[in-house]
């Protein structure tokens, strides 16, 4: 993995663009914001809610005004990207560092949840949920899946 590989040398991880924004919020706050998307959410459109966000061009110079070391893409002699996929051991170590009680991977194709989902069984995270848009994901009181609870697809555009 070229992150843990990196720490391993002592050399600085990129993991970011300036431009782009960040949402921060505590585990309570993440589960309200699951059950205000279940019920405010308007068919499969996209839900944005309310939500304290910072561009990570300011998170920078919080960090910079605490005396935390950053690395601009300017500052690089290596190639910056950042694609939002970890490698197998990224994911274990964040695994291993958060131990979640369930995983809910949402983000790739099948093959990509279902692999996210076996790394986390064996990391030991007691539960893990995947399915496919238009599933609901629900995490309490019972833990499941309702398949096909939202009508989801793709809506073809004609260009004129």
């Amino acid at each position: 993995c070229k992150w843990k590989d990196l720490l391993k040398e002592g050399k600085e991880v990129i993991i970011t663009d300036p431009g782009a924004t960040r949402f921060f919020w505590t585990v309570d706050q993440a589960v309200d914001l699951i059950f205000d998307c279940m019920e405010n959410a308007v068919d499969s459109k996209p839900y944005v809610p309310d939500m304290k966000s910072m561009s990570i061009e300011n998170l920078l110079k919080a960090f910079k005004g605490r005396k935390i070391q950053t690395l601009m893409a300017d500052e690089s002699e290596l190639p910056i990207h950042a694609s939002g996929h970890p490698c197998q051991e990224e994911l274990k170590l964040m695994y291993q560092w958060v131990q979640p009680q369930i995983a809910v991977p949402t983000h790739g194709e099948e093959e990509h949840l279902l692999a996210n989902a076996d790394i986390a069984q064996q990391s030991h995270v007691p539960r893990s949920l995947t399915g496919v848009n238009g599933d609901l994901f629900k995490l309490a009181p019972e833990v499941k899946v309702v398949k096909q609870a939202v009508k989801a697809g793709r809506i073809a555009l004609q260009q004129a």
